[in-house]
């Protein structure tokens, strides 16, 4: 009996090793190297077929011959065979699934935070601001203007009618831009001064009269002319809006710099 036993563990374990054998062989023919996850489940189910046959002929030793010497036979087997070949490529496959879960927390998490962490806070401030828009008078906005002046006599009955041309413009100081900065909420708000209405004064070529013989002197017919247009551009809304449009994109184009590489936005 012992002797039937010795050579069926032996005609077992020689079957383990040509199975490991060959499987071996095949994976160089076919020029790879770690398991894939198919042939992983194929070593399994070999091994797993290794194992019962290996529990079968222990099962007829204990029967046949020592309980205890079957036992440690059984568990040797199990240690130097089955765990190995079982768990060794689940757990390089683990393990590669870790060291990716780590590279990549590292790369999206825990670098940015130290980055953001050592990253010095900018302000901005009303100095810096200040200077980059103080250029003094700018025109904003301009547009050519024909009118119809009226000289009356003391009466205030009109003596003659001017008709003349002229260029109306719409300008401010940047001098007296500015600025209120809210660290929290990491805005600029300019403070914008209003517009305001300047004309070019008429030329004598550019003026004619209704009247025949109006006996108006040309110097006072251009002071005339250009009263007239000062108090009809004033209330030209249109021009006055389109100034402070442009006034608004002057300013962002100045400050851009200042802003640019913080937090802070303009706010109107």
């Amino acid at each position: 009996m012992g002797e039937t036993t010795k050579k069926e563990k032996k005609a077992a374990t020689d079957h383990l090793k040509a199975a490991q054998r060959e499987a071996e062989a095949q994976r160089v023919e076919r020029g790879e190297g770690a398991p894939s996850a198919s042939e992983t489940v194929r070593t399994i189910g070999s091994a797993v077929g290794a194992f019962a046959k290996v529990v079968a002929t222990a099962f007829n030793a204990i029967i046949t011959f020592n309980p205890i010497i079957s036992i440690f036979i059984v568990g040797a087997i199990v240690a130097a065979i089955v765990v190995p070949r079982l768990f060794g490529p689940a757990a390089d496959f683990l393990g590669s699934i870790g060291s990716n879960i780590t590279n990549l927390w590292d790369t999206y998490i825990t670098q940015p935070a130290e980055r953001n962490a050592n990253k010095t806070p900018i302000t901005v401030n009303k100095t810096s601001l200040t200077n980059a828009v103080s250029i003094g008078k700018i025109i904003d906005a301009t547009t050519a203007y024909e009118g119809l002046a009226i000289k009356t006599n003391d009466k205030g009955e009109a003596v003659c009618h001017i008709y003349y041309e002229t260029t109306v413009n719409a300008y401010v100081d940047t001098n007296e831009i500015k600025f209120v900065i809210d660290d929290e909420k990491k805005t600029v708000t300019p403070s914008l001064p209003d517009q305001q209405i300047e004309v070019d004064t008429p030329s004598t070529g550019s003026i004619s009269y209704f009247e025949e013989n109006p006996g108006v002197p040309s110097e006072e017919a251009l002071l005339i002319c250009d009263a007239d247009a000062k108090a009809d551009a004033s209330e030209n809304q249109g021009l006055i809006a389109c100034g402070q449009e442009n006034l608004k994109k002057t300013i962002e184009a100045l400050i851009e710099p200042i802003l640019s590489g913080t937090d802070y936005t303009i706010s109107w």
